[in-house]
């Protein structure tokens, strides 16, 4: 029988790299996924820029902040002041600092 020697703070240290990286790729490609959305907006294609927020929102934490944020924009601006308004109340229940001023607003202007 072989006897394996195992540095587990090595182990440990390369399995936290391994994470880390993974978790920065994913990073990378959310933020590239959340730019194709704004430029569907700025080229105010609306279906698309909904898709692609809506399809971000399951991922949580900042991009679900981010995607609220934009999907009430996008129903705004394309009249649904229902969902826009669904989607405002949503983002200022998580009480995030990053957009709550700003939904605040928006929300007192569509009410």
């Amino acid at each position: 029988m072989n006897n394996i020697k195992i540095d587990n703070q090595k182990l440990e240290d390369h399995l936290r790299m391994i994470f880390q990286e993974k978790a920065e790729k994913e990073n990378r490609l959310e933020k590239i996924i959340i730019s194709l959305g704004k430029q569907a907006m700025v080229d105010e294609n609306w279906q698309e820029a909904e898709q692609v927020f809506s399809q971000l929102l399951a991922i949580g934490g900042s991009v679900h902040i981010e995607s609220l944020w934009h999907l009430s924009l996008i129903q705004l601006k394309t009249g649904d002041l229902a969902q826009c308004k669904t989607y405002l109340q949503e983002l200022i229940a998580t009480k995030d600092p990053t957009y709550i001023k700003e939904a605040r607003k928006l929300m007192r202007a569509v009410t």
